[in-house]
């Protein structure tokens, strides 16, 4: 009789021990929102030591907290669409900082590194009126800074589901620019 409860104590334990690191859902996802929602004013107003040190400490809690989801990424699943429009509702803002925009594809890289980018890229918004601001966003980036790659990989990323949506490109061109086949 001894031996089967000492059995059952065993077995116990070891599934509590398997069941350590899982996770039932994506708690923190308000406070993930809410890291992205500070991106905006934080990273804009970078004028002292203190600021740096708060877009710091929170992109360190928002990289925190996603890689507990490495091994069960589905669990971000739910929300995905809601982060997702936030970093790029800050991306398109056209008066925001380009530092600003590169945390923005900071944060979408480390999403897609978590949840996959084939995931990632079906929840990004594919219309063609994009097209012409990632274009532009592309053209404007340096190729010899090394440091901004999550922005390039964000921005192609992007840029791949957009350019799978058929229309002529001969709608872009306008009298004033250089037509969109000439610039590249």
């Amino acid at each position: 009789m001894t031996l089967e409860v000492a059995d059952e104590c065993t077995q116990k334990e070891i599934d509590v021990i398997g069941l350590g690191c899982s996770k039932e859902s994506f708690t923190e996802h308000s406070e993930v929102e809410k890291l992205i929602d500070e991106l905006r004013t934080s990273a804009q107003h970078q004028t002292n030591q203190t600021d740096i040190r708060l877009v710091e400490r929170n992109w360190q809690r928002f990289s925190f907290i996603l890689d507990q989801y490495q091994e069960q990424p589905h669990l971000i699943d739910s929300h995905l669409d809601g982060l997702l429009t936030k970093i790029i509702n800050i991306i398109r803002e056209e008066v925001l900082d380009y530092e600003v925009k590169h945390l923005a594809f900071r944060c979408l890289y480390f999403i897609s590194k978590v949840r996959g980018y084939k995931v990632v890229a079906r929840h990004l918004p594919h219309e063609t009126a994009d097209l012409e601001p990632l274009l532009h966003y592309l053209e404007n980036q340096d190729p010899d800074v090394q440091l901004k790659w999550e922005t390039h990989y964000g921005l192609l990323l992007w840029l791949s589901i957009v350019v799978k949506i058929p229309f002529h490109l001969q709608r872009f061109d306008t009298s004033t620019s250089e037509p969109i086949m000439e610039r590249f």
